[in-house]
């Protein structure tokens, strides 16, 4: 292990057409010791060839190559090979703010109790026109409730120790798609997080993303949150609640009413569902969890 060396971690699927300016935002960071681990997941485009040209370029692009296998699949080859001390995830559509490293690098040298760090994010049209401005502080004290709540931040967003990759352990490669919730659910159950405000991250959004098919997203979320949360049946259905609700409000955006009111109608159910296990049990409908951090500098 290198210390002070962010490994950052790309998969790549058929990602020619945003991949430059991925890398191209690593390069221009304000802190330079990283490495690039970027992985060609079995593209169909020309991402394996733009690779080979960023890498004949800058010695700290270190390229794999691999069948196409997924994602969590994609971003495991890349863990296995890492040297840093700290890790990040970047989407090959995504960027990263130039100091973004900087400062959740000194965030975690500052505090070092801390294992994951997070901060707030831009949305952007495919063109990086940016759209919103989305917070990711914590909603609840505990920080397992405040992640299963929702998917909290994209993949790009958060930083984390070594240490913390070493115990959670690989990413499920039986998910395709919320593969990241399922991985910040047991990054929370094994370490401390922190929030410091501040956006370090544009999430470019276009119509080429998985996670346009919201049937497919929802399936994947209910299985995530049946994963880690069935011996619990109270935070399994305030967790269920909150998910219907989460996709209600994606319906509605998408102009699809009838499925609007309808996952709102479960999510009411569920959320019932939930109160009366909690009654029953005479149980917390929590999760006991280290509290989160919320610290600005």
């Amino acid at each position: 292990m290198i210390p002070g060396r962010v490994s950052i971690i790309v998969p790549c699927y058929n990602a020619a057409k945003y991949l430059d300016d991925a890398i191209h935002s690593v390069q221009a960071q304000t802190y330079d010791n990283f490495e690039i681990l970027a992985v060609n997941d079995g593209s169909k485009d020309d991402t394996q060839k733009r690779l080979e040209e960023h890498a004949s370029i800058d010695p700290r692009v270190r390229m794999f190559q691999q069948a196409n296998a997924g994602p969590s699949a994609a971003r495991n080859t890349a863990m296995r090979n890492i040297t840093g001390e700290y890790i990040s995830f970047l989407d090959a559509d995504d960027v990263f703010l130039p100091e973004k490293l900087e400062r959740q690098v000194a965030f975690l040298t500052a505090h070092p109790h801390v294992d994951l760090v997070h901060s707030d994010y831009y949305t952007s049209d495919a063109e990086l026109n940016l759209t919103a401005l989305t917070a990711t502080r914590p909603t609840h004290v505990d920080t397992i409730e405040t992640v299963a709540m929702r998917n909290s931040f994209p993949p790009s967003v958060p930083m984390f120790r070594r240490r913390l990759m070493e115990t959670v352990g690989p990413f499920d490669e039986a998910f395709r798609m919320t593969e990241d919730w399922d991985y910040w659910i047991r990054c929370a159950k094994a370490g401390v997080f922190a929030y410091q405000p501040g956006a370090v991250v544009i999430y470019r959004t276009h119509g080429e993303q998985a996670h346009h098919d919201l049937d497919r997203m929802f399936r994947a979320g209910k299985k995530v949150l049946w994963k880690h949360f069935k011996s619990d049946l109270a935070f399994h259905q305030r967790a269920l609640a909150s998910w219907y609700a989460v996709h209600a409000k994606a319906r509605w955006a998408t102009a699809q009413h009838a499925k609007t009111g309808l996952f709102l109608a479960f999510s009411a159910i569920h959320k019932r569902i939930g109160a009366a296990a909690a009654r029953f049990t005479d149980q917390r409908t929590t999760v006991h969890a280290r509290q989160p951090l919320n610290l600005s500098k």
